[in-house]
């Protein structure tokens, strides 16, 4: 099975954690989103409470 077209730019970019810790910190992120994140399986809560204290 091929990965997704998002999951290959994730990818490429360093991985999910990272893409959105950069996100967060440019404001292009809300905590919904990083919600989604979590609920998708992407990042854990400890890492979004993370992300969120940057």
């Amino acid at each position: 099975m091929e990965k997704p077209l998002i999951q290959l730019v994730i990818d490429s970019l360093g991985g999910v954690y990272e893409t959105l810790l950069r996100l967060w910190r440019e404001g292009k992120l809300t905590e919904v989103m990083l919600d989604n994140a979590v609920t998708k399986g992407w990042i854990t809560v400890e890492q979004k409470v993370e992300i969120m204290s940057q």
